[in-house]
């Protein structure tokens, strides 16, 4: 066991869906100021190993999981979670930027003077200050993403995981969002990210997992592992 206390300690077997196993052989510990990057071909596993570290399966999606997950940091909730599409993870409980920011906090029974504190902390890491008075539902896909990223960040997770969180972000939007990322980690935050664009990855990574039907097929260092990469679908 590391000395280091850890954001995330993961031992699985298998996870399956009915009969199919999804995952198969996965360890993975993640510490706390670590970026830790997922690639793989479409159909690897790596949305479900996402939901897996974040402690959503088996909760938001049924899963036989053989194994353990352990967020030995703990925290309220122990993991946030940033979805590929913004748009499936607003709640639509505000009628503004800042208030959709400040559902998580406000859910977490918290006094308002600290919810006030983390919603205008966590939009000035995800650059989304100046979206604050905006409606949700008029905002742009890479604004929406800045949103979702904030309302993580909000909760004050010690593990923040993200599944493909530049999908829907123009080059220079994608940037700045890995610009946020290095900011969050340089603050001790844990970090998971599935990504499909590779140069983010080897940029902003301490290491990377390469997925292939369900199992590590490589992990090391990004530019070690990237390299033998194939092509994405």
């Amino acid at each position: 066991m590391s000395a280091v206390p850890l954001a995330l300690e993961m031992n699985l077997r298998s996870v399956s869906f009915d009969a199919r196993v999804a995952l198969r052989d996965i360890r993975l510990d993640i510490a706390p100021g670590e970026i830790v990057g997922i690639a793989g071909h479409v159909g690897a596993g790596k949305s479900t190993l996402a939901l897996a570290a974040a402690g959503l399966l088996g909760r938001s999606l049924p899963a036989t999981i053989d194994g353990t997950i352990r967020h030995p940091l703990g925290g309220r909730p122990p993991a946030a979670f940033v979805f590929a599409n913004p748009s499936t993870q607003l709640t639509e409980l505000g009628e503004t930027v800042e208030e959709e920011v400040a559902v998580g906090p406000e859910n977490q029974a918290l006094d308002s003077p600290v919810i006030r504190a983390r919603v205008d902390a966590a939009l000035a890491l995800a650059d989304a200050t100046h979206l604050a008075p905006r409606i949700p539902r008029e905002l742009s896909g890479g604004e929406l993403q800045r949103v979702a990223l904030a309302s993580a960040l909000a909760l004050r997770a010690p593990l923040l995981v993200l599944d493909e969180p530049t999908a829907q972000l123009d080059p220079d939007a994608a940037a700045e969002f890995a610009k946020a990322l290095r900011s969050l980690r340089d603050m001790g935050v844990a970090i998971l990210i599935v990504e499909q664009n590779l140069e983010l990855l080897a940029a902003i990574a301490s290491r990377v997992l390469l997925l292939a039907d369900g199992a590590v097929l490589a992990s090391g260092a990004p530019l070690d592992v990237l390299g033998r990469t194939p092509p994405l679908d």
